[in-house]
């Protein structure tokens, strides 16, 4: 019986099998020639010639294995016909046959097995036929090399003479045996569409009945012809040996006494780029293949080369297309004649022209002068190819007439003439340089477009004007500039516009054209070449040019000109309608500086949209986006990528910022569900980490080991039954996704096709769409949707009731907010998304733990706590910092501690912060390394130091550490940041500072605070101290700010709690030791003592625990006198000094010792 998948898997293996076979005999081959090398070296040329008979005979096996490989490969590529047909079909009939043919005469188990597949497909009766060739169906050329035969003389000396040169050995043959064998051959070439046997290696035989002149009728232009194609021989790649013109002009008997000649022409000078690079691919192809001559086939499939540098490729593919064909279809029929043709081994070295392949040229030279061109072009080539008759009934036999073809080239061609060498690239130029977007349109491939109606009606007016008739749109990047052009072309196709403008409408790629222009005037030759096909367009055409501010300068070079001054000619005299779109920016600094070139253009201004316009663009794109990612789109998500992208991405606009969010969340959950749920994710590596653990148990002896493989093993088992309903139900839940997904695909397409019906006004086929095929489609949509809502609902009830059931999703397809907000926080690091449980609590818990480390500032703990509450809670100022505060009071008592303690609780790294020295700044001129430096200095494009650091972090602290010392230029600049919460640096962009909170800490003020001690500060010094601060700041800054907190002196117990702090960081970096730190409390009240100063605050007491405790610890670690998992205990002395008692862990217990674990 026929197994699909058994003979898809045997015909791979085959292909594995013969490749590696040939490349055995091939090693095999080369070892034998260097032997063969060696014999003739000593002389032994007769034991050479039975060595050499060897090899050819290989080489014969080798080059049928080849063939074969082709074929097995053939087969899988066309498998599907294999299968789904009862009879074999014509297409790959020579391929099974040969196959068959080959199984049994080659050393390929495989392909016997795959012959029984066919076998079992067919019938024995046509494996039988196969067998013998009873249809001569099978390759000749398979017949040839499989077949046991002596190598004739003549191949075995032209062996010889390759292997000696090639071994550099000194040997010919003898020159008068030579000439008797070739006076004794008979043979002939295989002649591709007629299968006659070759003789491999062997010249071809002179027909004695038909003499050369009469092969190739010559006239008065002979010399000149041949001469010219003489010269054509020579072309090649640069890479390649040039085939010698003296070994491919034929003999010819003719009267040159009244001809003209042009002995001295270059045949470069006389054909096109992409001719010369067609005629050396072709010679490439003759010698890949290795066959001796070149034919009509090798220049068509040279033609059709589908590589980067393919010489004419999407000339001949693209007349093809338009004669109604398909070009892969012909490209497989020339590459399976190229398989057929002959071949010399070794490889030839000169590759001559066969006399078809002549004719070919001098019929293309003859299309040359009768279009009274002054190049020969690959069009000339492919109207000469129409006279070769096995050539052309290759196209005949895919359905292409003479008159369509001609047609064809007539209609790619136009009215020009080939005046130059890339003449060809002006040919359809603007399929090459310009996309179709009314094409595009008509296709269903443009976005909707959602309002815009104003932008559109007013680049329909300027469009209808006789002259000036060029609208340019004009906006900042995002706005939907080239969604106002589309928008235009689904008018045109919806024929929503007037008459005049009922046209095509094309979008010019300035990349494409200046890619690749190598030489001076090529991209002028391109320009001119779509210019004039939109002049001489009947129907007229609109061209487009998006970042129309790049066609000022483009291609210009010394003595050229760029390409506004091509396009303003045509702009003056409205023989041209243009729609250009750039940006203010671009436009201000291009565009006004050529008055004459915008001068032809009419300004339209395209405004951001407003919130509630964007959410109405992102609800009309909301299908497309569903139907691309398979997932389905909450309202709820659109309103959220608006109000988010507005309030949070600030460097950009919308709605272009609302759609990219949109479009990451769709893709983030798209992921998600190809991904595997958490679950089972986390179940795998489970079962993975017990099979290792089983693995290593398994090899141990003793009981203790055996007794936890058992537990390992019943918990494996459990972990494998409780994954495999899991991963049905993940199937189930990801293949009822995928069905919505390509259902809803299939809608889309049938209402594509139902508008292109209605547009050729094919009613029958347009109601069958949208009154049969939609309405069913949209009702099994419907009725899946509905089942799969309703098990959604049954899991959310049974998860209310605190249970599980089998209808909860393990995957979900529905984009909600909350995957907004993760997109948002992804990209601009600000915490939007809904807090969950903890985090309320941490953040409820903030004042707390911020005191823990600040200690006796409550008043200035509380106010930060509560500016973060603020922002997480949504209540914050829209445009203002989240908090701006001036904390001020003497040195040492926490002010810039307590902001390095906020950048820990909200980023867990107190160097999350923004910290600006403004010691730095007291210069008036300094305010450039904020903002950046002015244009014309060093370091403008390097932005500044505020500016860009909030750029890159907008939800930061940002700490002005001594904000008094800074110059009150410095301080004007920090106006609009304490106001508006932005910012403009020096390159003009606007920097939002809403998502931080700015702490300012200076010392002004402090004489009035140093002896107050724990005495609180009282009113009256409060109203001193905010008296020197209104008299060094101007009431502007101050009024700015949102609080100005006074830091009280820290007193003897505030002292003794931030000694047992640091203390308690001294402990944590012991931990990593293994060593615990105790303090009595008189070591505490001693360091007190020693360290306490009222005009210095805390920092002496972290200078004294530095110096008196960590160096002596220190010093302990070093001699050896503490080690790991010991105890230090520091105490008073008898002499009333620090002492440092080691004892080690479980020892004596000290009542009167402070743990600071």
């Amino acid at each position: 019986m026929f197994n699909p998948t058994r003979a898809k898997v045997q015909l791979k293996l085959s292909v594995n099998r013969l490749q590696l076979l040939q490349n055995k005999k091939n090693m095999l081959a080369q070892q034998h020639r260097k032997e063969i090398a060696r014999l003739l070296e000593i002389g032994k040329e007769e034991s050479a010639r039975i060595r050499v008979e060897h090899i050819i005979r290989e080489d014969f096996s080798n080059e049928a294995l080849e063939i074969i490989e082709l074929y097995c490969e053939l087969l899988l590529a066309r498998f599907g016909l294999l299968e789904q047909l009862k009879n074999c079909d014509p297409a790959i009939t020579e391929a099974v046959n040969t196959i068959i043919y080959a199984a049994p005469r080659s050393e390929v188990k495989e392909l016997l097995l795959v012959r029984d597949q066919l076998a079992a497909k067919f019938g024995r009766e046509f494996v039988t036929n196969a067998m013998e060739n009873k249809d001569e169906s099978v390759n000749p050329r398979i017949i040839q090399k499989l077949k046991v035969q002596t190598p004739d003389p003549y191949l075995v000396n032209r062996y010889l003479e390759e292997i000696a040169r090639a071994f550099k050995v000194s040997w010919t043959a003898d020159p008068e045996m030579d000439h008797q064998l070739i006076g004794s051959m008979d043979y002939e070439f295989i002649d591709p569409i007629n299968h006659t046997v070759d003789q491999p290696g062997r010249p071809r035989a002179q027909d004695k009945s038909k003499s050369t002149s009469k092969a190739l009728p010559m006239d008065a232009d002979d010399d000149d012809r041949l001469d010219l194609l003489s010269d054509l021989a020579s072309l090649s790649d640069t890479t390649s040996k040039p085939i010698s013109a003296a070994s491919v002009k034929p003999a010819v008997q003719s009267n040159t006494s009244n001809t003209k000649s042009i002995k001295n022409t270059n045949a470069q000078d006389v054909v096109s780029e992409k001719t010369e690079k067609t005629i050396g691919q072709a010679q490439e192809l003759a010698r890949e293949f290795s066959n001796s001559q070149i034919t009509p086939t090798h220049l068509v499939s040279a033609m059709l080369d589908e590589s980067e540098e393919g010489p004419g490729s999407s000339l001949l593919k693209s007349i093809i297309n338009k004669a109604g064909a398909i070009p892969e279809e012909i490209e497989r029929a020339f590459k399976k004649l190229l398989v057929r043709l002959p071949t010399q081994s070794p490889a030839p070295v000169d590759i001559s022209f066969s006399p078809q392949a002549y004719q070919v040229l001098r019929k293309a030279q003859e299309h040359q002068k009768k279009q009274k061109d002054s190049f020969i072009s690959v069009d000339h080539l492919i109207l000469a190819l129409m006279d070769d008759t096995p050539t052309w009934k290759v196209f005949t036999d895919n359905g292409i007439t003479k008159t369509a073809f001609e047609n064809a080239i007539s209609q790619t061609r136009g009215n020009r003439r080939v005046e130059s060498k890339n003449a060809e690239a002006q040919y359809e130029a603007l399929s090459k340089y310009a996309i179709d977007m009314v094409a595009l349109a008509e296709q269903g491939k443009l976005d909707p477009v959602i309002g815009r109606d104003d932008e559109i009606r007013r680049v329909i007016r300027v469009l209808s004007r006789r002259t000036k008739n060029n609208p340019v749109l004009i906006g900042e990047p995002g706005v939907g500039k080239t969604a106002v052009v589309e928008g235009l072309a689904q008018r045109i196709v919806q024929k929503d516009v007037p008459v005049s403008l009922q046209c095509r409408l094309y979008s010019l790629d300035m990349g494409a054209l200046i890619a690749g222009a190598k030489y001076r005037g090529e991209f002028e030759e391109r320009l001119k070449a779509v210019l004039k096909e939109i002049k001489d367009s009947e129907q007229g055409i609109i061209l487009f040019i998006d970042e129309i501010h790049l066609v000022l300068g483009a291609g210009k070079t010394d003595g050229a000109m760029d390409a506004a001054n091509l396009l303003k000619p045509m702009l003056a005299r409205g023989e041209l309608r243009c729609i250009g779109a750039t940006t203010l920016d671009e436009y201000r600094k291009h565009v006004e500086k050529d008055p004459a070139f915008e001068r032809r253009f009419q300004q339209v201004l395209v405004g951001e949209p407003s919130l509630g316009d964007t959410i109405s663009i992102l609800r009309g794109l909301k299908e497309r986006y569903e139907i691309h990612h398979g997932v389905k789109i909450t309202d709820g998500a659109l309103v959220s990528a608006a109000t988010l992208a507005n309030r949070y991405i600030t460097n950009r606009f919308l709605p272009d910022k609302a759609i990219d969010l949109m479009d990451e969340a769709c893709a983030n959950t798209r992921v998600q569900l190809d991904s595997q749920p958490e679950l089972i994710d986390q179940l795998e590596r489970r079962h993975l980490q017990l099979e290792v653990e089983a693995t290593a148990l398994g090899k141990e002896k003793d009981p203790a080991s055996q007794q936890r493989l058992v537990k390992v093993r019943e918990e494996m088992s459990r972990i494998s039954e409780e994954l495999k309903p899991l991963k049905l139900k993940y199937e189930l839940d990801k293949g009822r996704i995928n069905e919505v997904r390509d259902l809803n695909q299939k809608l889309q397409d049938l209402k594509t096709k139902a508008d292109e019906a209605e547009r050729h006004y094919d009613l029958a086929k347009a109601a069958d769409i949208r009154y049969y095929a939609i309405p069913d489609l949209e009702k099994k949509i419907a009725t899946v949707t509905a089942e799969r809502a309703r098990q959604q609902a049954e899991a959310m009830l049974a998860a209310a009731n605190g249970t599980m059931t089998d209808t909860a999703e393990l995957v979900t397809d529905v984009v909600g907010p909350e995957q907004i907000t993760e997109v948002v926080s992804r990209w601009t690091g600000i915490p939007v998304q809904r807090l969950n449980k903890s985090q309320v609590e941490r953040l409820l818990q903030l004042a707390d733990r911020l005191r823990e480390r600040v200690v006796g500032q409550d008043e200035a703990v509380e106010a930060v706590a509560e500016a973060v509450l603020r922002s997480r809670a949504g209540m914050a100022k829209e445009h203002a910092p989240l908090g701006s505060f001036m904390f001020l009071g003497p040195t040492g008592v926490g002010k810039t501690e307590l902001a390095k303690a906020l950048a820990h609780e909200l980023f867990d790294d107190e160097n999350m912060m923004v910290r600006i020295d403004m010691s730095e700044y007291m210069e008036s001129h300094s305010v450039a390394r904020l903002i950046g430096a002015p244009p014309g200095y060093v370091g403008h494009d390097e932005g500044g130091q505020l500016t860009e650091a909030i750029r890159r972090r907008p939800y930061s602290v940002v700490l002005f550490d001594e904000i008094e010392k800074a110059d009150v230029k410095v301080l004007n600049v920090l106006l609009q940041v304490l106001d508006d919460g932005r910012l403009t640096d020096s390159q003009g962009r606007m920097v939002d500072f809403s998502n931080t909170v700015i702490i300012m800490t200076s010392n002004v003020g402090y004489t009035y605070l140093q002896d107050l001690g724990n005495q609180g500060i009282t009113e009256q010094t409060r109203e001193l101290v905010m008296r020197d601060v209104r008299a060094h700041f101007r009431p502007e800054f101050l009024n700015r700010l949102d609080e100005l907190v006074i830091f009280s002196p820290l007193g003897t117990d505030q002292l003794g709690k931030i000694i047992r702090n640091q203390l308690a960081v001294i402990g944590k970096r012991l931990e990593s030791k293994n060593i615990t730190l105790h303090i009595t409390d008189a070591a505490c009240q001693k360091v007190l003592d020693d360290a306490f100063d009222p005009r210095y605050g805390g920092r002496p007491l972290k200078r004294y625990l530095e110096k008196q405790v960590v160096t002596k610890v220190s010093r302990l670690l070093l001699t050896g006198e503490l080690t790991e998992y010991q105890k230090v205990v520091v105490d008073i002395s008898s002499n009333g000094e620090l002492a440092f008692n080691v004892i080690s862990a479980g020892g004596p217990s000290e009542a009167d010792a402070m743990n600071l674990d």
